[in-house]
């Protein structure tokens, strides 16, 4: 009797997991991105924050579908010749829209296509396509170093771990800029620092990035459960991190400024 009771409920339970598991299915909103498949939005809206940078909003097929990116991750805007430009979308769990922020390069293709949009037009992408693969409580801490708009994968990286009450990890944000005007998503970086002052610390700086800035705000380098993430326009990557050795992974040691710091194959670079 003991043993078919055990088997009774051993059955009751997996019918009430399968149960459980199809009507989480059911709940869970669907996603818009198809491996392999082009996914054509038309362009809600557009939020200028420079002369030169703008946030574009994309809204996707209805307002229960998620454009199916994990953070890190990012999207290929791709247009009719197959010419195809990586951008990141802001939160990757948005339901209903998801935005990106392109800042605009004289003579640069896709900078000038999105320059040249206006609400009700559509553009294609492609994805989702891995940038960095992250996981809860991995690491003790992340440090990051952004410039620019490279700070958009911090952001995405950052809203999606820091709404996980189980992960642990602590994070800490340089963001580096020309001159202060030029910062941009400093409404939502902020946001995110009051909600989360326990695991989260941004410092701004504004100007040509020094090794004495660094140090001002790097930790002593370590080896175990730390990782530095640099992203940002080619000029601050390649003075933080060196050249990019051809045919590496981005996990190759680095040189720079970072490299000179001690840091070395715990930095890695979104380029």
């Amino acid at each position: 009797m003991q043993r078919v009771a055990a088997a009774g409920a051993a059955s009751a339970s997996a019918v009430a997991a399968a149960a459980y598991a199809y009507h989480a299915a059911e709940q869970a909103p669907p996603t818009a991105l198809k491996p392999g498949s082009l996914l054509r939005c038309k362009l809600e809206r557009v939020d200028e924050f420079t002369p030169d940078t703008a946030r574009y909003r994309f809204a996707l097929p209805s307002a229960r579908h998620v454009l199916g990116v994990r953070p890190a991750g990012h999207v290929l805007a791709v247009d009719g010749g197959n010419v195809a430009r990586a951008y990141t979308p802001l939160d990757a769990a948005r339901a209903g829209a998801f935005d990106i922020v392109v800042r605009r390069y004289a003579g640069g293709y896709f900078s000038e296509k999105f320059a040249a949009l206006r609400p009700g037009d559509a553009l294609d992408f492609r994805g989702p396509e891995p940038t960095l693969e992250y996981a809860p409580n991995v690491l003790d801490s992340v440090v990051m170093v952004a410039g620019g708009t490279g700070v958009a994968p911090m952001l995405q990286l950052l809203t999606a771990a820091l709404a996980d009450d189980a992960d642990a990890t602590k994070f800490r944000l340089l963001y580096a800029t020309r001159t202060p005007a030029d910062a941009v998503l400093l409404p939502e970086l902020d946001a995110l620092r009051r909600r989360h002052p326990a695991r989260l610390e941004i410092s701004y700086h504004a100007g040509p990035v020094s090794k004495n800035a660094l140090a001002d705000f790097l930790p002593a380098p370590r080896r175990a459960r730390e990782a530095v993430l640099v992203s940002g326009p080619p000029g601050l990557v390649e003075l933080l991190c060196g050249p990019k050795p051809p045919g590496q992974e981005s996990e190759a040691p680095v040189a720079g400024l970072l490299g000179s710091m001690g840091f070395s194959r715990q930095t890695l670079r979104l380029d």
